[in-house]
């Protein structure tokens, strides 16, 4: 009975209830358990992370395969639903799981992570050490996807194994909105257009489009004003999930104003992404209601939004961080200066020559055009005569 007991709860914490908000049970553990009450199973919820929970490094979460369940079948769905999203929708995980990362390793991730997954919950700490852990473990997501697909699955994942497949389920599938699709590069110019805003200068590397399960088809139509909003990595996860940020927006109608607030970037913490280790993000964004204009010194609109829940977050410009100097050899300027110089005369006799020969191309081109005019002239002389 006690075996019984036991399977059944783990399939249910796998077919969803484990994702609620509520802490999980822990059957038949040594460590201080965390009862559920008996209404927990009245509707699912993502569980926030509250923001005044405080951290214990003696009360760590321990994730063993017998409390899990490895050979479950429910396991099995979580993993193949985790495979499906990387295999179909790769740009789209691959920014999701940075987001995720970058607000994780913000120095506020109390206020950044929101909302953070139950399992590193408790009712007193907060594993942020545990899942810095893992996120560290990840590769790119090509290789993510090899191994989740290989034969011997579970021996290729870290110790903590399936605590590693729903965190990923978790972000990938369960937060299936607002979804992400890649857009082509070479449509920025034609969306600028559509949204009345200004080209940026630096053309992105990624564009992605958001779009939010509750909104309008119309609403792209509406005459509401778009403008950039130049947001951080370590925010943009709140912003998208809860549509929310810790401070108010300010949002600009030229990229390169909005670009100045996310100029000083960090490490995401994930340093295996395809958008790069130091990331930038320009949000194009739709202002509904409720929001505030102030003139710039320069005459530009700035646009003050202390509710982001009035803004639609339209698409993401990626701009990669990371940039390439190209090394001068330090007697470079040196040479260049006595290059100069020995190829001022031979300059001058050059300019010479070829403006000698382009006269005399204009010359032969226009004794050509004579030619040929003249040409005609007789030709019809010659059919008047004829025909008289």
């Amino acid at each position: 009975m006690e075996q019984h007991h036991e399977a059944r709860s783990v399939a249910d914490i796998f077919d969803g209830h484990s994702l609620s908000g509520r802490p999980l049970i822990y059957p038949d553990s040594d460590s201080d358990s965390i009862e559920e009450d008996d209404d927990s199973s009245n509707g699912l919820d993502i569980g926030i992370a509250s923001s005044n929970l405080t951290l214990s490094a003696d009360n760590q979460l321990t994730y063993t395969p017998h409390y899990y369940g490895i050979q479950s079948m429910a396991t099995l769905r979580v993993l193949n639903a985790t495979i499906e999203a990387l295999e179909y929708q790769a740009c789209a995980s691959d920014a999701k799981l940075l987001m995720f990362a970058a607000a994780a390793h913000s120095d506020g991730y109390r206020s950044n992570l929101v909302p953070a997954p139950s399992i590193f919950m408790g009712d007193a700490f907060y594993d942020i050490e545990g899942l810095r852990c893992i996120i560290s473990t990840w590769p790119n997501c090509h290789h993510l996807l090899k191994i989740l697909n290989c034969n011997e699955r579970f021996s290729h994942l870290p110790d903590a194994g399936i605590a590693y497949i729903h965190l990923l389920h978790w972000i990938l599938v369960w937060q299936a909105y607002p979804k992400l699709r890649r857009v082509d590069g070479g449509q920025l110019r034609w969306l600028c257009k559509k949204m009345n805003l200004k080209r940026p200068l630096h053309n992105p590397g990624y564009i992605l489009q958001v779009t939010y399960k509750d909104e309008p088809r119309c609403l792209f139509k509406s005459a509401s004003p778009h403008a950039y909003f130049g947001c951080p990595v370590h925010f943009l996860y709140r912003l998208l999930i809860m549509r929310d940020t810790p401070r108010p927006m300010h949002l600009y109608e030229l990229p390169e104003m909005a670009t100045a607030q996310c100029s000083d970037t960090k490490c995401n913490g994930w340093m295996h992404s395809r958008f790069g280790r130091a990331s930038r993000c320009l949000v194009v964004c739709q202002l509904l209601d409720h929001y505030e204009i102030r003139l710039q010194d320069d005459g530009q609109p700035e646009y003050v939004v202390h509710d982001p829940s009035c803004v639609r977050v339209c698409y993401l410009l990626f701009y990669s961080g990371v940039k390439k100097c190209i090394g001068m050899p330090p007697d470079f300027a040196s040479r260049l200066d006595c290059n100069n110089s020995n190829t001022d005369n031979t300059a001058n006799t050059d300019v010479t020559d070829n403006k000698a020969k382009t006269m005399s191309i204009g010359n032969g081109r226009r004794i050509f055009r004579i030619a040929r005019w003249l040409k005609k002239r007789a030709l019809k002389l010659i059919q008047c005569q004829s025909s008289a």
